[in-house]
């Protein structure tokens, strides 16, 4: 439950009281027709989880990487996002899907390329997933390094629920999503794909063969390149869901990589970190999905600490491990659904400040300038163009 009081007008004050979906509220009918437009674009579950931490962002680095090959400038592919290329250097906690959504969205179209993800699964090798890729490596066998996989994914990405099942004489792997990814479908589920023929290739100590492959999207015009990429492979598409299938033989095969003490070292550092996500990741990642779930009525820093059991001395002294603040989450909430809000919404400026608990338009508009260096009006009309302030362009 959450209660807040926005300030409209000097003359109208308008007190919404939210709990379980039921709505009550004391406020003249001008109000009324305020709170009505607000409710109606209030954030659903779906959109909630898009905006929540969920993808690591060594992902999005490569990607940016990639797209500096290209002749790409970070400015132009940072076009709409709310963060700038020097916060994801040095970010060390999940991004949302959103945010990956709109750099690969931007990358596409920078690039000219629809089959981006094609590219990318190219590079997209064991290294990048951290202890999970290396542990995969120094696996036993191949069926230990995919059971490694199957348990600890979250670690790494959570728009996945990836599970192995072996039926003789096949193995399936198949991928539920957690978040509809839409028009971005192709671009992550190839991204993937390049990640599992790579560990396969690299565990692998005979020749693969035998692999079929079912996309749950269309047949794409470019769908050549796809067996260009994925030589041996039978590939189909407008599959239920997203299946790797190949044959259980391979299972057993020894891993050519593999060492035991490098494997239970690995196997530590991802139990840790599953044990983590388990209680709803690092601190700040926490903060931010709790403040996403009641928008407009942020709690003080006393408060939320009071939440968590601690004192807010504790809770600054956490955060602080974490190379982050309190206000900076609140900030960073607040930000990331005011663009969106703007991107996605026909609510008024107005509405949107309302919204997010801003007393009036014009604090709004001077808090938004310092976080986009721009004006709202400006954001919007520009599709979410802003000048990356770090790097000065």
């Amino acid at each position: 439950m959450f209660d807040s009081t926005v300030a409209l007008k000097p003359a109208v004050v308008c007190k919404i009281t939210v709990e379980t979906g039921n709505y009550s509220s004391y406020c003249d009918s001008e109000a009324r027709v305020i709170k009505d437009q607000v409710l109606e674009y209030r954030l659903d579950t779906q959109t909630i989880n898009r905006l929540k931490p969920s993808i690591h962002p060594a992902y999005a680095r490569l990607l940016c990487a990639h797209m500096r090959t290209m002749g790409i400038t970070m400015d132009a592919l940072f076009q709409g996002s709310t963060m700038t290329w020097q916060d994801l250097l040095k970010r060390q906690v999940f991004i949302s899907y959103e945010q990956f959504r709109l750099l690969s969205e931007n990358a596409i179209r920078l690039s000219a390329c629809p089959w981006l993800g094609l590219e990318l699964s190219s590079i997209m090798q064991a290294s990048a997933h951290g202890p999970l890729g290396y542990g995969a490596l120094a696996a036993r066998d191949v069926r230990q390094g995919f059971r490694l996989i199957e348990k600890m994914l979250p670690t790494r990405i959570s728009i996945y629920t990836f599970q192995v099942i072996e039926q003789a004489p096949h193995a399936y792997f198949e991928l539920d999503e957690n978040i509809e990814k839409g028009e971005l479908q192709e671009f992550v589920d190839v991204m993937l794909l390049g990640s599992f023929f790579d560990m396969l290739e690299r565990m692998s100590s005979e020749a693969i063969s035998g692999v079929q492959v079912a996309f749950p999207f269309p047949e794409p015009e470019w769908s050549e390149r796809y067996y260009a990429r994925f030589t041996g492979a039978s590939i189909a598409f407008s599959s239920d869901k997203f299946r790797i299938t190949l044959p259980l033989a391979l299972f057993d095969q020894p891993c050519m990589t593999a060492d035991e003490f490098a494997y239970r070292n690995a196997e530590r550092e991802c139990a840790a970190l599953l044990d983590n996500e388990s209680q709803g990741g690092d601190l700040a990642r926490r903060l931010k999905q709790e403040l996403l779930e009641q928008e407009g009525a942020y709690p003080t820093l006393e408060q939320k600490a009071e939440q968590h059991c601690m004192s807010s001395r504790t809770l600054i002294r956490k955060l602080k491990q974490e190379n982050t603040h309190y206000q900076a989450i609140v900030d960073e909430v607040r930000k990331e659904l005011a663009c969106w809000r703007l991107q996605n919404t026909p609510l008024s400026i107005e509405r949107i400040a309302e919204a997010l608990g801003f007393q009036d338009t014009s604090n709004f508009s001077r808090v938004f300038r310092r976080w986009c260096d721009c004006t709202p009006s400006e954001f919007r009309a520009n599709g979410g163009l802003y000048r990356d302030k770090a790097s000065g362009r």
